[in-house]
């Protein structure tokens, strides 16, 4: 698919959300009522074929409904999600010292904290390899997709990674928040995490990297504008 059309990108971007939503393969009948189409259902059930075939949903076996793919939610992030940064996150940012008046450890603690309790997922930040802490990680087991073993194990290997190439992290990140979306995170293999990563510094110039964790079927909306008003906050 070369060019999506507008009701290609406007079915993708209601299943992304309503999947994100619920967690429920998302069906063409309760498509048609909430993208409000003047179209029939067997239209929709052809553009989902249509976007089926090009990578973009999945049609679980056991469902009527589709569910997106990791190209489903890179599309999604690429050219849905905005910019702009959390209102609410930049105002419980300001309550934070910015460096030089408390340790760094203990910022980088509660900007840890403070991201979880915004987020509602898990968060770690990292100061230069000095310092790293995370925070919300009770948040992950409130979450269906890590029940189960594998998918913390693939959460502890990126939290590592964090840990490890807080320098590499950065340089991506540097210009704004970044999204790897399950596989395609450069730096460990993961089936089942995605992950929001944000850069800032403080006045000193150290450079701050910060990470929300959750499932890939995460609010990619949400986390990437806390991720935007902590990038921008810091900013000397």
């Amino acid at each position: 698919m070369t060019t999506m059309t507008p009701r290609q990108r406007a079915i993708l971007r209601i299943i992304v959300r309503e999947y994100i939503r619920t967690g429920e393969p998302v069906g063409s009948e309760g498509l048609k009522e909430r993208a409000r189409l003047p179209v029939s259902a067997a239209t929709i059930r052809a553009e989902c074929s249509a976007l089926e075939e090009e990578g973009y949903l999945n049609h679980p076996h056991t469902s009527a409904g589709r569910v997106p793919t990791t190209a489903g939610y890179r599309y999604y992030v690429d050219h849905f999600v905005p910019r702009s940064p959390d209102p609410q996150a930049s105002a419980q940012l300001t309550h934070l010292e910015r460096g030089g008046r408390v340790p760094e450890s203990l910022l980088v603690r509660d900007l840890a904290q403070a991201l979880a309790r915004i987020s509602r997922t898990l968060a770690v930040v990292a100061l230069q390899k000095t310092w790293t802490r995370e925070a919300g990680m009770g948040n992950l087991f409130r979450m269906r997709e890590f029940t189960e073993g594998p998918s913390l194990k693939d959460v502890e290997r990126v939290v590592h990674v964090i840990e490890d190439r807080t320098d590499d992290i950065s340089t991506i990140a540097e210009n704004g928040p970044a999204v790897f979306i399950n596989g395609e995170n450069p730096f460990v293999t993961t089936r089942s995490v995605s992950m929001v990563v944000g850069v800032s510094h403080l006045s000193s110039g150290e450079t701050l990297v910060a990470a929300l964790i959750g499932p890939v079927r995460m609010p990619y909306d949400r986390h990437m504008r806390v991720m935007e008003a902590f990038h921008r906050f810091f900013v000397p």
